[in-house]
């Protein structure tokens, strides 16, 4: 059947539409003078986008930017959002606003799962927090090539976080689940704009591969984390966040 060039691009639009998009700046624990609080900013001139951000850099509980995090989430809890951080700690006050009950794909090259690292709710203590929600089913650990001793006890007492390969994604069945995507999960010799880089991580191509076998009308979220901009003098990491939110805009 022939289409119209009007109507392919309706129908591309309509795809970009099915997500809203939110900017997070956050980063309360970086470990550079300027951090991951920067990202929504400069991605957004990055891509052109228009979406909104809301701030929480001057805010000094952890606790408190939690709460107000997940307030925002609570208004469009019947749509598709992506999230655009920040640092990691925001994907925990994201989903505790879920009903249902939702697994977890978490790209990242450490696990996260410290019981207490300057408090409960930091960026390294995420992957713990939202395992312990209720309605966390499973989460599935991929691309993570470190564990200090406490998370390798967790890991390997933890009936609900999974540890598996970005090979194995296309056997794992889930009716709900949401996406939340480090950075520091590639390789640091194509991003290095990250706050704690470690070498042997995944390819580009090996990430896409696994957003193609994910990105499904099962997603109901997503969140890209821990870019750190100041990082980075080379424009490596300038290239992969154009590819990668230009691939993002035509998948979802």
């Amino acid at each position: 059947m022939w289409v119209s060039k009007q109507s392919m691009n309706f129908q591309f639009y309509l795809n970009v539409m099915n997500y809203k998009t939110i900017g997070i700046s956050t980063a309360k624990y970086r470990i550079f003078d300027s951090g991951a609080e920067k990202a929504p900013y400069i991605i957004k001139k990055l891509i052109k986008g228009n979406f909104e951000i809301h701030n929480f850099e001057d805010e000094k509980s952890q606790i408190k930017i939690n709460n107000k995090i997940t307030k925002i989430y609570e208004k469009y809890k019947h749509e598709k959002i992506l999230t655009i951080g920040g640092d990691h700690s925001i994907t925990y006050p994201i989903l505790k606003k879920i009903e249902k009950q939702f697994d977890v794909f978490w790209f990242d090259a450490h696990p996260d799962t410290y019981d207490n690292y300057k408090g409960k709710y930091s960026h390294a203590t995420v992957l713990k927090r939202v395992s312990e929600l209720p309605n966390c089913n499973r989460v599935y650990l991929i691309g993570h090539r470190v564990e200090e001793k406490p998370e390798k006890i967790f890991l390997n007492e933890s009936k609900k976080v999974i540890r598996t390969d970005f090979k194995k994604l296309k056997n794992i069945k889930s009716k709900n689940y949401y996406i939340s995507l480090d950075l520091d999960v590639l390789d640091p010799s194509i991003m290095p704009s990250v706050d704690h880089a470690l070498p042997n991580g995944m390819k580009y191509d090996e990430l896409i591969k696994s957003l193609d076998l994910l990105i499904k009308p099962e997603l109901f979220g997503m969140d890209v984390v821990e870019f750190v901009p100041d990082n980075d003098s080379s424009g490596k990491s300038e290239k992969i966040i154009k590819k990668l939110f230009s691939y993002l805009n035509k998948k979802l």
